[in-house]
């Protein structure tokens, strides 16, 4: 599997609204988050290499669904990519 999929930005547009409303979104610097990275096994070093791809790289993260994931996006290309848990 690789490590970064490219997914429908305007879908997970309105993913991301979904999960605002749901409140299963996780955000940066908050101790469950931290524990969710380690439980997926999301890799720090790909995180900085996916927001890498785009000039003004934000990241949105769903906890659980359908669509729990670590996604890295920009508005300015109209272009996501989800960021897939890692083996290392």
């Amino acid at each position: 599997m690789s490590k970064f999929e490219t997914v429908d930005y305007e879908q997970m547009l309105v993913q991301f609204q979904n999960a605002e409303t749901l409140g299963i979104r996780m955000t940066q610097g908050e101790l469950e988050t931290s524990e969710w990275l380690q439980q997926e096994r999301i890799n720090q070093d790909d995180v900085i290499e996916a927001s890498k791809t785009f000039p003004d790289s934000r990241i949105f993260i769903i906890a659980s669904g359908r669509f729990k994931g670590f996604y890295v996006y920009s508005k300015n290309t109209h272009s996501c990519i989800k960021v897939n848990s890692g083996e290392i």
